[in-house]
């Protein structure tokens, strides 16, 4: 899944000696294209999923939603799916300098209240690592109010291309997050 939305990022990172200026607006044109990619990679993984209806680009009244992620019938086999109260958020983001922020978990958190859901998966352009700091105690928090991110970065992707199953992946680090244990990404 996703093997050639891949490839098409693998010349992406690459910067190809710029320096300077043009270094700057390199890196930012850079971000933007990774996270195009990244969100069709996200799209991609998802639409491959048989037990999902996946919406793209959902406008609110507040704001644009990614992905809203719908559930069919035979989608409670999973015990991450059983959770889900109604639809699922799903977003994909990029990130330059300093990374992956706690803010955007709170930000996430506030869309999810405004939509009355309680749960979402953050599709993140991390490398593979597992989530410390600000950002894990958010995901932490929020777990134990029963608002549930799901965090997939570079490492589940890695994963995905070796053959394992996008949804086993999702239960088991849906118990990673409930029980407050390290996710890896």
């Amino acid at each position: 899944t996703g093997c050639h939305t891949i490839g098409m990022m693998r010349p992406l990172l690459s910067r190809n000696g710029q320096t300077g200026k043009v270094l700057k607006q390199w890196k930012g044109d850079r971000a933007s294209r990774i996270g195009r990619k990244f969100e069709e990679l996200a799209r991609e993984i998802l639409n491959n999923c048989k037990v999902l209806n996946v919406d793209p680009n959902v406008l609110t009244t507040i704001s644009e939603i990614d992905f809203l992620i719908r559930k069919k019938p035979q989608a409670n086999i999973f015990e991450f799916l059983k959770f889900s109260n109604g639809p699922i958020l799903g977003e994909a983001k990029c990130y330059s300098g300093n990374g992956f922020s706690g803010d955007w978990v709170v930000k996430l958190i506030g869309r999810m209240s405004q939509q009355n859901i309680n749960f979402a998966l953050l599709f993140v352009a991390l490398k593979r690592e597992k989530l410390q700091g600000k950002v894990k105690q958010n995901i932490d928090i929020h777990a134990a109010q029963n608002k549930i991110i799901i965090p997939i970065g570079y490492g589940v992707i890695e994963k995905l291309l070796a053959g394992e199953n996008f949804l086993r992946l999702l239960d088991k680090h849906f118990n990673l997050v409930k029980t407050y244990a390290p996710i890896p990404v």
